[in-house]
């Protein structure tokens, strides 16, 4: 009777972890419809610009305009937050994304003339979506099922970004002129409709901060914390190397090949690469080894870079995009790690502080990222110079793996002194 009664309760643990509540399953419903119109579009709306323009400078102003609207958008989203629920903030981002594509598709072969609205609308859709987004988390779990439903989430998120991209890339093969890329525009400003319809299943309450938490972070704790002021310069470094590489290697390979189907190809190859590098490395669970992770990731990062100095052809360029997630698996993981040991020791009250911090590190990296635009509209647009550029921009990164080191070092020496 005994051994009943104990594995019963065990049955009603082991439901209460497997167990997701209605609200969460609307979360993961709404951002998976996310994932699939960001997936669908995000890199051909570069290729987009290329194929009516032909110039790689109109792709990274409008980059650079992405990033800098996500930035000044965080500070507006987290001062909203204050005031309005989380799910409100999501709809005014998904509202923006749409507005951002709806103004690329009435444009059409003019939206290189256009591109700075729709860079500024998506960015600021960016920082509005992704503000509440880590939030809903805690919000719809429980501690017995939150790393369930985390587990879930990145699974969907994993699935979606190996499928869409090979088919956008094939969709705009089979038809002629713009036809294909007008089917994926219209076909991301429909999910991103149904994503925000989905929101009106997630209950939410507005949560009053007092002050705007970001502002607080950058005037109150960045001046007495040596671990964030070490986040500062770490974030910056690590944006400008990833500003130019996060778009300008899709752009390269669809100018070498000028073939959509290939561009998508490569990008979920990327995706399983990266969805099996995370599964290797995920036993790592320390944070002195997940610092380490970062530095071997970084170093990785500019050492593979420098194979294009010896072979250069779109074969091996397809490779370098296609393997180069490896190492940016790496430091994204290592990163995150030494962010949240930040997060630990600037407040006793952890779990409120981590979503501040993620956050102002977004902004800094994004800053870091516009930065490296900046640097690159300065280069002579000259097809010798790309290999070159590539290497400049991969050791501008690798001061990231010192004040990284720093960083979590004073973090762990504040957390041991609270």
């Amino acid at each position: 009777m005994l051994s009943l009664k104990t594995r019963g309760r065990s049955a009603r643990k082991k439901d209460n972890v497997f167990t997701l509540s209605p609200a969460f399953v609307s979360f993961v419903k709404m951002g998976a419809f996310f994932n699939v119109g960001m997936n669908l579009s995000t890199i051909f709306v570069s290729t987009f610009l290329l194929k009516a323009d032909g110039d790689f400078y109109t792709v990274a102003f409008y980059y650079m305009l992405v990033y800098l609207a996500e930035v000044v958008g965080v500070f507006f989203s987290t001062n909203f937050s204050r005031k309005i629920s989380p799910v409100a903030l999501t709809r005014i981002g998904l509202i923006l994304y749409t507005a951002s594509y709806a103004v690329l598709l009435l444009g059409r072969e003019r939206s290189t003339t256009l591109f700075p609205i729709i860079g500024i609308l998506n960015g600021a859709g960016a920082a509005f979506y992704w503000t509440p987004f880590h939030n809903y988390t805690q919000m719809y779990s429980t501690q017995q099922n939150i790393q369930y439903g985390m587990s879930i989430n990145g699974i969907v998120g994993n699935v979606i970004s190996l499928i869409t991209p090979s088919i956008s890339g094939f969709i705009i093969s089979c038809f002629p002129d713009i036809t294909g890329y007008i089917i994926i525009f219209v076909m991301t400003i429909v999910t991103t409709v149904c994503a925000a319809l989905i929101t009106r299943r997630m209950p939410s309450q507005p949560q009053d901060h007092g002050e705007n938490p970001l502002l607080g972070l950058f005037f109150k704790v960045l001046p007495k914390s040596r671990a964030m002021k070490n986040m500062v310069l770490q974030e910056i470094f690590r944006g400008a190397r990833d500003g130019v590489f996060f778009y300008y290697l899709n752009v390269l390979i669809f100018s070498m090949t000028s073939n959509e189907l290939v561009t998508g190809l490569s990008a979920s190859a990327r995706a399983l690469m990266g969805i099996a590098t995370f599964f290797v490395i995920r036993k790592c669970s320390s944070n002195s080894a997940k610092v380490r992770m970062y530095m071997v990731g970084t170093i990785g990062f500019f050492l593979a870079t420098t194979v294009l100095f010896g072979i250069y052809n779109i074969t091996a360029v397809v490779l370098y995009y296609i393997f180069l997630i490896i190492f940016s698996t790496l430091d994204t993981n290592g990163d995150t790690c030494v962010t949240f040991m930040i997060a630990e020791s600037i407040s006793t009250s952890s779990r409120s502080r981590r979503l501040e911090t993620i956050a102002f590190r977004n902004c800094l990296f994004n800053f870091g990222r516009a930065i490296s635009l900046v640097i690159y509209v300065l280069i002579p647009p000259d097809e010798k110079y790309i290999v070159p550029m590539l290497f400049f921009f991969a050791t501008i990164g690798l001061p990231s793996c010192f004040f990284a080191r720093r960083a979590a070092k004073y973090a762990l020496e504040n957390t041991a002194g609270n």
